[in-house]
């Protein structure tokens, strides 16, 4: 007898238990089709480990005889900023908080089974009817193959599409030079090959330049806390207090390497005594996600720790089995100089026509324009 195709039903419910919530994403994931670190129960479970007293969450569920195919949660402040004119703001796996949100997600996609990728749109309508009085539905650093759900159900809903940014992804081929048996950085461009050295060789006259991982907890430790001092150094020296200034972003983290102790890399490069910088990596399959960075600067101009950092750090990848050394979202030259465009992140806005949006944009026209929430890394 042939089997008949499962039928999905997608809905939408207020999350109100988190653990249980958490092992079905758990479970999910284990069949998950194309999943990021970002997808991951550890990053989940540091996010839901950290929400806002005023946020309502709720979960997204597709579900066919097989059991569920597809989660996702949105979040939603329980009240208007300001009040009577604001509008209101749901979000795809953030809290619309911008303390909170400041741990930035990327790859942001519904966390979807193998062979479920066109359950996104059901995913979609449902979310859509939850928050149908939401005068905007926020996706940020969504996947390409999410951006073209939300561009399809936004046509059949006759919804405006407000495109807020769009960031390209560098990520370094760690393959190629691999089979080529070549160096890494002889796969680089010369210029950027020149930068290198030429800094290799003024770190090298005062010892020998390391590379090594934090591995006991008191190592990691002050691994961190070098980090977030040199991040902190460098942006306050800009004028800006760094992502590290946020007790939201420092808590997120805290729970994130607790959670994932072996999905973390804390990677220190020395010269004698001197930390030249501190790289904080997410390992995730065969390729590394390069997400935070604090670096030692100095007035000689041709030290450059920045290049020379994720230099060897490409090098001890590579050496080590890995494919790809991903920079993810945010257009800076140094990810130019070292890696080739792999795809765009795009950030979203579905808004619905209200009084409560023009009388908005009047009032942000005539008030000072807020700091715009960006990932802090260097500019080596």
């Amino acid at each position: 007898m042939r089997r008949r195709n499962p039928v999905a039903k997608a809905s939408t419910s207020r999350l109100t238990v988190p653990d249980q919530f958490l092992k079905d994403w758990a479970a999910l994931y284990q069949n998950a089709g194309h999943a990021k670190f970002f997808q991951s129960p550890a990053w989940m479970s540091a996010w839901l480990g950290g929400i806002p007293a005023e946020t309502d969450l709720y979960r997204i569920d597709v579900i066919d005889d097989d059991g569920v195919k597809l989660l996702g949660v949105a979040g939603r402040p329980r009240r208007r900023a300001p009040r009577l004119i604001g509008f209101t703001e749901a979000r795809l796996h953030e809290f619309g908080n911008p303390d909170y949100d400041a741990i930035y997600v990327e790859y942001n996609d519904f966390l979807t089974a193998q062979g479920a990728d066109d359950l996104r749109v059901p995913a979609l309508h449902a979310l859509l009817d939850e928050f149908n009085k939401a005068d905007s539905v926020v996706f940020r650093n969504i996947t390409p193959a999410m951006k073209l759900a939300v561009e399809k159900v936004a046509a059949s809903r006759s919804l405006n599409l407000r495109i807020l940014s769009e960031q390209p992804v560098y990520v370094c081929d760690l393959e190629r030079p691999r089979a080529e048996g070549s160096a890494f950085i002889d796969s680089l461009g010369a210029g950027l090959r020149a930068d290198i050295r030429r800094s290799l060789r003024g770190y090298e006259e005062r010892g020998a330049v390391r590379c090594r991982f934090a591995q006991s907890t008191a190592e990691k430790a002050r691994a961190w806390e070098r980090l977030v001092e040199l991040h902190t150094a460098r942006w306050r020296a800009r004028g800006k207090p760094g992502a590290f200034a946020n007790p939201q972003f420092l808590s997120f983290h805290e729970r994130l390497c607790n959670a994932a102790p072996d999905h973390i890399q804390l990677l220190e490069i020395r010269v004698g005594d001197q930390t030249l910088g501190i790289l904080y990596n997410f390992i995730d399959g065969d390729a590394v996600r390069q997400y935070q960075t604090g670096f030692f600067y100095e007035d000689d101009k041709r030290l450059k720790p920045g290049l020379v950092c994720h230099a060897l750090a490409c090098q001890y990848y590579m050496d080590n089995g890995f494919a790809y050394y991903d920079f993810m979202a945010g257009d800076a030259e140094y990810k130019r100089r070292f890696g080739d465009q792999q795809t765009v992140l795009t950030s979203v806005a579905l808004d619905r026509r209200s009084w409560r949006r023009n009388a908005y944009r009047l009032f942000k026209g005539s008030a000072r324009s807020p700091q715009k929430r960006v990932k802090h890394n260097h500019a080596p």
